[in-house]
């Protein structure tokens, strides 16, 4: 099964938070991972996993939406982001066709990538107000909720320069096995206008997607898709579930 269809972006609401309540601290090999928890323990269970440089709050649009859908959603907080711990150290299809050739469009697009190796890139992220990240980031509308993010003590390193350094760094990076090839259903939304992922994207990764594959394209949504559409993201979603449990019920 696969098609694509692309899907308009419209406005978004405003609120500021997740309920409080609803977090909790989480032991994972040793280190403390702030986890938001909503729904029923029943439900079928949506595991959300935030982007760099964001925490749980990316996903606050979609929440309410899904857990009235009758799931329980579950949003870990990683490494470095929100109220996990801080140690030193989406949109993007398989990870295997990421830097595959012919991929000079995607290295282009990855530029930041390679800055961020270098020290000078935190000061001059955080020179002037923030000046060039705000820059970097213009079309995000949660730019204060980051910075307020990256100033707490090492914030910026550990929820975002310290994942490339870790990954991408030419010199440092492991060289890791190539990942297995997903076989489970699978829906990509991609934003038309993503300044980050390359439309070539779609169709390296595809090569390593053997499941079903649905792809979604939205109109004027950015990067963050979840974020700048949530209602889109939040229909497409909970209709691509829906029909995957009434597969799985043979109906």
């Amino acid at each position: 099964m696969s098609n694509a269809q692309t899907v308009p972006a419209t406005g978004t609401p405003t609120t500021d938070a997740l309920p409080a309540e609803n977090y909790k601290m989480v032991d994972a090999l040793g280190h403390q991972l702030r986890v938001y928890d909503e729904g029923p323990a029943d439900a079928p269970t949506l595991v959300m996993f935030h982007g760099a440089p964001h925490n749980s709050l990316e996903f606050r649009f979609n929440v309410p939406a899904l857990v009235q859908a009758g799931y329980r959603v579950v949003i870990p907080e990683h490494l470095g982001a929100g109220g996990s711990d801080r140690p030193i150290s989406e949109n993007v299809s398989h990870l295997n066709g990421f830097f595959i050739d012919p991929a000079l469009d995607q290295r282009k697009r990855s530029w930041y990538m390679s800055y961020f190796q270098f020290e000078a890139a935190e000061e001059a992220l955080r020179a002037d107000d923030w000046a060039l990240a705000r820059e970097f980031f213009d079309w995000h509308p949660d730019m204060e909720h980051i910075i307020a993010d990256w100033e707490r003590p090492n914030g910026l390193k550990a929820s975002w320069l310290n994942w490339y350094h870790a990954t991408v760094n030419p010199d440092r990076a492991p060289k890791a096995e190539p990942l297995p090839d997903v076989t489970v259903p699978v829906l990509q939304l991609y934003s038309m206008n993503d300044p980050y992922i390359g439309p070539d994207q779609l169709i390296t990764g595809r090569e390593f997607i053997k499941g079903p594959f649905t792809l979604k394209r939205i109109g004027g949504a950015g990067h963050f898709i979840a974020r700048n559409a949530p209602d889109v993201f939040n229909r497409e979603v909970i209709k691509w579930l829906g029909d995957r449990e009434s597969e799985r019920r043979g109906n």
